[in-house]
């Protein structure tokens, strides 16, 4: 059995080379650091990662060149995906885990894109419950789910070993579009 593609190792884009740059995950981003705060797939084959006080950098997969996209930042935090059915991003907020769209992100290469509106806004869990990560998953027919996770955590009165609870919270998201206006 044959394969069609290969791995090879690319060039990091030229932003971790700038003074500030710090190596981080994306999950553990900082808003006074310079590190990868969002990242998604452009035109099929564009890869645009954001750096925040660096930039946008836009990664061409056919030539395995990177440019510089733009000096503002990817509205969104973590991954955002592109849905052509509806004509839009969605992924989840730079400013906090609300879910956001956004409208065709390779028209604003000029100009910082704007967010158009918030479509779910997040789960206020109880006091001892601490927000980890949350995913965006699609399901086909203009419908998707946000993983929510959590975790609490019992220090003992005796000992040292803490109890620890996680759960997940699915949120179900339906998606239509009319008259060329997307709406949730």
């Amino acid at each position: 059995m044959g394969c069609d593609w290969h791995w090879n190792c690319r060039k990091p884009p030229p932003f971790v080379l700038e003074p500030g740059y710090r190596s981080t995950s994306i999950q553990g981003y900082s808003a006074k650091k310079k590190s990868i705060q969002g990242y998604t797939v452009v035109g099929g084959s564009n890869i645009w990662i954001s750096a925040r006080g660096i930039g946008t950098y836009s990664f061409d997969t056919e030539n395995g060149l990177w440019s510089k996209a733009s000096d503002w930042v990817l509205p969104f935090h973590g991954r955002a995906d592109f849905f052509p059915d509806h004509g839009i991003w969605l992924g989840f907020s730079s400013q906090g885990n609300l879910l956001y769209c956004s409208p065709d992100l390779e028209v604003s290469m000029e100009c910082k894109p704007e967010v158009d509106m918030i479509i779910w806004n997040d789960l206020n869990p109880l006091g001892e419950w601490i927000p980890l990560k949350s995913h965006l998953v699609h399901l086909g027919s203009g419908k998707f789910c946000v993983a929510k996770m959590f975790e609490r955590v019992d220090t003992p009165m005796r000992g040292n070993i803490p109890h620890v609870e996680r759960i997940v919270v699915f949120h179900w998201i339906g998606a239509a579009t009319q008259q060329g206006r997307r709406r949730a």
